[in-house]
């Protein structure tokens, strides 16, 4: 989701990959609810934690709007909360979104 914003994906486009994951979790979906069984006892962490693994599309467009709110976006995110440079950032884009000769 991060690379998707960092380069410029639409966000309803970043919500139909999300969705997808469904797909791709669903076999280990049980394993993973069973592994994070012993955090869920509090009821906000148990909703949070379900809503992640049932990869619904309204997850992700809370977390996009947050991301935006808080952070201003990917770029944001990536310079404020994990200590990338803006030059790390604008290389990242650059190596992203180089096409092929």
């Amino acid at each position: 989701m991060l690379i998707l914003d960092l380069v410029g994906v639409p966000d309803e486009e970043i919500v139909k990959d999300y969705a997808l994951t469904r797909v791709g979790i669903e076999p280990v979906r049980e394993m993973m609810a069973e592994r994070f069984a012993p955090f869920l006892l509090d009821p906000e962490i148990a909703e949070a934690t379900v809503s992640a693994l049932s990869c619904t599309p309204s997850y992700m467009r809370a977390t996009l709007k947050m991301l935006r709110e808080e952070y201003g976006g990917a770029a944001g995110y990536l310079k404020d909360r994990l200590g990338f440079s803006p030059d790390d950032v604008a290389k990242i884009v650059e190596n992203l979104s180089a096409k092929e000769a």
